[in-house]
């Protein structure tokens, strides 16, 4: 599950787990995995955390290989990694760079993501 340290990505990790399956924290934030997966142990499933920034291809690839090897097949993959971009403007406030967002990580992480890592692996466990 990518983007699973805080939000969105996190009530959906522990969702996953209450529902009875192990979950993979995947997210650029370390301190973030820790306590998502810290939850998740309490609710008695296991987890592994895997510091992967989904824009970089070969953290991807990591994080998957370290799925596989630690739990045997990849059943579902929900991602939910994002990027805001934050930028002062000339009032000195912060902007949300949405086109940053809308372009950018779809094209290089989220689609990157799916199509060359995780649907061979669902493939494999006959998800799909």
């Amino acid at each position: 599950m990518t983007g699973a340290a805080n939000g969105i990505g996190r009530a959906t990790a522990l969702a996953f787990a209450r529902e009875g399956a192990n979950v993979v924290v995947a997210d650029i934030s370390e301190q973030g995995n820790q306590e998502t997966a810290r939850m998740i142990e309490e609710l008695g499933k296991r987890v592994l955390t895997v510091t992967c920034d989904v824009a970089q291809a070969k953290d991807v690839k990591a994080a998957l290989d370290k799925t596989i090897e630690t739990f045997g097949r990849l059943d579902f993959a929900f991602n939910n990694a994002g990027v805001v971009r934050s930028m002062v403007g000339r009032n000195g406030l912060y902007a949300i760079s949405w086109k940053f967002y809308a372009w950018s990580l779809p094209k290089k992480g989220l689609t990157f993501v799916l199509r060359q890592f995780t649907l061979p692996q669902l493939t494999l466990s006959c998800w799909i």
